[in-house]
């Protein structure tokens, strides 16, 4: 008798699982009852969990980026004490990655990043975007990372010292949050972060404005080729490539001389 009840109890248990699981459901693809859900909002709140393994003491700005963003689409982010209507959950794990480096040793030279962003709103499913980065150490670096914690989890030395930041490279944190943004608010709120004062922001909106393949970016990114970072240059170059289906790298001048000479037939064809 025992065991009978133990097996309706198990059947039922299975039953009834669904309905605990279905709240905490996600969706990687949007749909429009959510984007008429997270523009009815005003107020959002930002809750970020990240950890790091040995490298203790080490925090990456997510807060701090994503603010800016959903500022760019019109929402103000309020405080744990606030009520709020949104709330965008991040959540992150990162690994040093060393090497052994001769007259140096081991050195904690590269750096692995990977997580999710969750926008969730009361009464549809909460929207997701996976984010990940990875830089390799270098086989030769002018570095001394000895603590985990001193490993470049933002900014990775690579040969000949050129700097990259697995923060800011294409399906990272940067360019996921501003995706978000452009798919549920507009293409004008990624327009405006072109010209933040951040080259994170600015680089992370130009890929998003590439992913979402809006034509009314075409202008200002060919105007954003003149940033001073280098790495924004490149990110406004690909954007541009995949908008327009044209590649001349981060040349403005041929960039505006093709514009000129298509922005008509361009847009009617859209």
């Amino acid at each position: 008798m025992k065991k009978r009840n133990f097996g309706i109890f198990l059947v039922a248990l299975i039953i009834v699982m669904p309905l605990f699981v279905l709240p905490n459901a996600y969706a990687t693809t949007i749909s429009k009852e959510q984007i008429d859900a997270f523009r009815t909002a005003k107020t959002v709140r930002i809750v970020v969990n990240q950890s790091y393994g040995e490298a203790e003491g080490v925090s990456l700005p997510f807060e701090d980026t994503a603010k800016k963003f959903l500022e760019y689409a019109g929402l103000r982010v309020v405080s744990a004490t606030e009520n709020y209507d949104l709330m965008l959950k991040i959540e992150a794990e990162g690994q040093a990655l060393g090497a052994n480096y001769q007259y140096a040793g081991w050195l904690y030279t590269g750096a692995s990043l990977s997580g999710s962003i969750s926008l969730e709103a009361q009464g549809v499913p909460a929207y997701r975007k996976s984010f990940s980065g990875r830089v390799s150490p270098p086989t030769v670096t002018g570095f001394r990372s000895k603590s985990p914690a001193d490993a470049p989890f933002r900014v990775v030395s690579i040969s000949g010292g050129v700097t990259r930041s697995t923060f800011h490279e294409h399906g990272s944190f940067v360019s996921k949050i501003a995706e978000i943004v452009g798919e549920v608010y507009s293409a004008d709120s990624l327009i405006s972060a072109l010209k933040d004062e951040n080259s994170d922001v600015r680089g992370g909106a130009a890929e998003a404005l590439g992913d979402i393949k809006d034509p009314q970016a075409v202008e200002p990114l060919i105007a954003a080729l003149k940033d001073e970072d280098w790495t924004v240059q490149d990110s406004v170059a690909e954007a541009l490539e995949i908008i327009a289906g044209q590649d001349f790298g981060r040349n403005q001048t041929k960039w505006q001389d093709w514009w000129e000479q298509n922005k008509e037939s361009f847009h009617k064809a859209r």
